[in-house]
């Protein structure tokens, strides 16, 4: 049989912890959106800063490969002249790796090709099949080739170029060969918490920048982290997405750096950084919870004591009457002024008038006694 001060005891305890979570929940689901929209405020402002840097560091590549395309729709290719003029614009930006500029005649059919570092070709070469010439010779502005590994550097490389037109007709390509390994420190910068890291994809999810350089070109990050593999899909120019649900280990922040190159930034970082506040919020109510609880049953203990009490001092009573070994002169103090009270004020009412009727059958079996 359960007691009443047990029943009591539990369905306060019950009580106050509906209440308490009545009130917490919605704060900490208040405190998750409200941390959801800031990640989101500072991913995209620094998102957009790294966006703004990229496009400026590719800025002055592309600027030289229009330049180029001019030249070639103007003059003739020369040797000497063009291949200074090449070698000027080289050695005006410390990215540059490689300047070039070529007409419409394969090599080997006696084409002219000029670089700005002189390059061993062999006879059979033909600049028309290479990607950068055939990209650029489709298109009408500055194209931007897939990173590759430089063979003679080891750096990671992309070619930008123009085709150079006349009425129409194509008379050649210029191109630049440009070091992207400086867009390590860019992306570095990009840190939503303080163990973030952050890299530089290509469309397919190869890294394009990573402090293990035996990951560029070789590792896909997607393949790396397949929980975050369905947001590329995502993945826009004009904003920024932050996931927090698809690992339950890592914060996932991406943006397109442009719609030229396809790459995409993204940062990743451990969610215990992200809801160190949130887990201190929860540890505070769930301390609240407990502190509560104790000193809420240690209340209604007391308060149940005092209401059990009277009962049972009525129930042993009626348990003496039951047994036939009952003191009916005695009577129960009435220790309160409510329910428990007027049950006691009964039981007493009782008592006395049980008195009575075996007073009364008492003296009557006296004077039949007598008869």
């Amino acid at each position: 049989m359960v007691s009443i001060r047990r029943k009591l005891i539990s369905s306060t305890v019950i009580l106050v912890l509906f209440s308490i979570l009545l009130l917490a929940v919605p704060i900490v689901v208040m405190e998750v959106n409200s941390l959801e929209k800031d990640l989101e405020e500072i991913a995209d402002a620094r998102m957009l800063a790294a966006q703004e840097s990229v496009s400026l560091f590719m800025e002055r590549p592309s600027a030289m490969a229009s330049m180029l395309a001019d030249y070639l729709a103007a003059y003739d290719l020369d040797e000497a002249y063009t291949g200074l003029y090449l070698e000027s614009m080289e050695n005006s930006d410390e990215k540059v790796q490689l300047v070039y500029a070529a007409d419409t005649t394969p090599y080997y059919d006696g084409g002219q090709v000029v670089f700005s570092t002189p390059q061993s070709l062999p006879a059979d070469w033909d600049q028309t099949s290479r990607p950068w010439y055939t990209e650029a010779a489709s298109a009408r502005g500055v194209i931007f080739t897939e990173p590759y590994t430089d063979v003679i550097t080891g750096g990671t490389v992309m070619t930008l170029a123009r085709a150079a037109r006349v009425d129409g007709s194509l008379v050649g390509v210029g191109a630049v060969d440009i070091s992207i390994n400086q867009l390590g420190g860019i992306v570095d910068d990009i840190q939503l918490t303080s163990d973030g890291q952050s890299f530089l994809l290509d469309y397919a999810g190869y890294y394009l920048t990573n402090s293990d350089k035996g990951k560029v070109l070789k590792d896909n990050f997607f393949k790396e982290y397949p929980e975050f593999a369905s947001a590329k899909e995502k993945v826009s120019a004009d904003k920024s997405i932050v996931d927090l649900l698809s690992s339950k280990k890592h914060y996932f922040a991406a943006r397109k750096i442009s719609n030229d190159t396809n790459w995409i930034l993204v940062t990743i970082g451990s969610k215990n950084e992200i809801f160190k506040n949130l887990t201190h919020i929860i540890i505070m109510v769930i301390s609240i919870v407990v502190v509560v609880i104790i000193i809420s049953t240690i209340i209604v203990f007391i308060i149940a004591t005092r209401i059990v009490n009277p009962i049972k001092v009525v129930d042993e009573a009626v348990n003496e009457i039951a047994s036939g070994n009952a003191d009916l002169t005695r009577r129960l103090k009435a220790t309160s002024n409510d329910e428990v009270g007027e049950l006691v004020e009964g039981f007493n009412k009782f008592i006395e008038k049980l008195q009575t009727i075996m007073q009364q059958i008492k003296n009557s079996k006296d004077t039949l006694g007598v008869v």
